[in-house]
């Protein structure tokens, strides 16, 4: 429960980022609120936003590259694809004395190389910034800093490849690296770019590969590798989109309504394992903890329709079991976009809301009689709930047990008053 924080205060994100750290996480995390952002500054504010952020991005595609040297010397690609590298490359890290030497010598030989794409990514990425705005400028620096080495590396090795005029040996050796550069190109354009800026970089590449091994092997055969590095490039998008790989943290991940997966994460496609089930058993907890998260997921996850229709459920059924005969609950019916309940059911539901508030306008003789007829319209409505989806429905038996067992006091109850009121009659009489 929520009651020891303040949910008011915590569920209303940031209208600006506070530093360049949180403005790249908002590139990945919260896309609408950096979109937002950059549509209310001005071209100078946008400019200094951009280059103020660019040590940060130098910084993360510098750990990307010591990553992505670390995985390719610890997997040995020089040795499983020497084709792909420089002969004189192959000769040196053959002949190191140790695995520290070979690793520094390779990481020094491909730095250069790491640079110069850094340096054509900071390039681009304001060109792109002029003509797409703040959003595709950082998009651009980023991935193209984080896989162009990837890239150029994989140039050169499909360049000596396609010099030697070996076909076989080009398929062999460099379709490896091309699979692996469109996978991880694709990750990085999932997680930062548009579905619109993926397509038009997959068709680029696609050609590009396409028409390479065109000239080289033929139409058949270019058109082949085109494809095949368009569908593992939209793998690669499909991951990153989905977050694939963080879903192992979001199911691990602790359920509040002020700290879970979808508070940190606007793009989560995926229903989290468990996770409507524990935010369910919360809302029925503290509903109205419930109906303030259901209120942030409504103006910033309105993707996560599913989740809002459940915890609608759940946030509903709860007020009516902590609040049995309580004037101010008249049973509204749930607010729910697609996860609707039968017309039978939302029928009953307002018979049994007339009822209620027939009880509570009754004079004390005749509660007696109304409150039978509210019992009998609740058994109802019981058996109506237990055709009802299996997501909701125990939210809402369990509430009307409630309920039935509080109209056993109230029949208690009105038995004193109506014991109290005669009592007064023949008092007055006297």
């Amino acid at each position: 429960m929520d009651n020891s924080v303040d949910l008011d205060r915590i569920l209303v994100k940031p209208t600006q980022p506070k530093n360049s750290l949180q403005l790249l996480l908002w590139l990945i995390f919260e896309p609408t609120l950096l979109a937002n952002y950059s549509a209310d500054l001005s071209y100078k504010k946008r400019t200094w936003n951009l280059i103020k952020s660019y040590p940060l991005v130098i910084l993360i595609c510098f750990l990307g590259y010591i990553i992505s040297t670390v995985i390719i010397f610890y997997l040995e690609f020089p040795l499983l694809f020497p084709k792909e590298f420089e002969t004189s490359l192959m000769a040196e890290f053959t002949e190191k004395p140790s695995l520290f030497r070979e690793y520094i010598f390779y990481a020094g030989h491909s730095f250069f190389k790491f640079l110069t794409a850094l340096g054509i990514g900071l390039v681009l990425g304001l060109i792109q910034y002029i003509v797409g705005g703040l959003v595709g400028g950082l998009v651009v620096s980023l991935i193209f800093g984080l896989t162009g080495g990837l890239a150029i590396e994989l140039a050169e090795g499909l360049g000596n490849t396609l010099m030697m005029g070996d076909i076989t040996a080009t398929i062999d050796d460099s379709l490896t690296g091309i699979l692996s550069f469109a996978f991880a190109m694709g990750v990085a354009m999932g997680l930062m770019a548009s579905p619109a800026m993926s397509l038009t970089v997959a068709l680029a590449f696609s050609l590009l590969f396409g028409a390479t091994f065109m000239v080289a092997g033929g139409v058949v055969f270019g058109l082949a590798i085109g494809v095949i590095y368009g569908l593992i490039y939209a793998l690669g998008v499909y991951t990153g989109r989905c977050r694939l790989f963080f879903y192992p943290f979001y199911c691990l991940f602790p359920i509040s309504f002020s700290a879970s997966p979808y508070f940190y994460d606007e793009v989560i496609c995926f229903p989290i394992w468990n996770a409507k089930k524990r935010f369910g058993v919360l809302a029925t907890k503290d509903p109205e903890s419930a109906y303030k998260f259901l209120t942030f997921l409504q103006k910033y996850r309105p993707s996560q329709t599913d989740l809002k229709d459940h915890l609608s459920y759940a946030a509903h059924a709860g007020a009516w079991q902590q609040r049995p005969f309580v004037n101010e609950n008249v049973l509204e019916p749930p607010n729910v976009e697609k996860l609707k309940p039968s017309e039978d059911w939302l029928i009953q539901l307002e018979k049994v809301q007339k009822q209620y508030l027939s009880y509570h306008l009754a004079s004390v003789s005749s509660k007696k009689q109304q409150l039978k007829q509210f019992s009998i319209e609740l058994d109802l409505f019981r058996l109506q709930t237990r055709m009802e989806n299996k997501e909701w429905r125990d939210y809402y038996l369990q509430a009307i047990m409630t309920w039935h067992e509080a109209g056993k006091v109230e029949v208690r109850n009105l038995k004193i008053k109506t014991h109290a009121l005669n009592q007064n009659f023949v008092t007055s009489l006297l």
